[in-house]
């Protein structure tokens, strides 16, 4: 009978140290996550903003491309990162 109590508590540690190390890595992969979506969304974010610009120069077609170009928020968000 002591056996069984022993051999289940045993079995019942064990359970509980690999439900540990599952939430262990868990934990890691979903912070791996959250850093390739945080990527992920600024690199979308780049994309429209150059999107914008592309089409903004292609609206204006004129002499002042370059100034429309530099009124872009997406240009000075850079040039004030800098």
């Amino acid at each position: 009978m002591r056996k069984t109590r022993y051999a289940g508590a045993a079995l019942m540690g064990v359970a509980l140290i690999v439900l540990i190390i599952v939430v262990a890595v868990f934990r890691v992969d979903q912070g791996k996550y959250l850093t390739r979506t945080a990527r992920y969304d600024h690199l979308h974010e780049i994309i429209d903003a150059t999107r914008e610009a592309l089409s903004s120069l292609k609206d204006v077609e004129t002499p002042s491309a370059a100034t429309s170009l530099a009124a872009t928020p997406f240009i000075c968000r850079g040039m004030t990162r800098a």
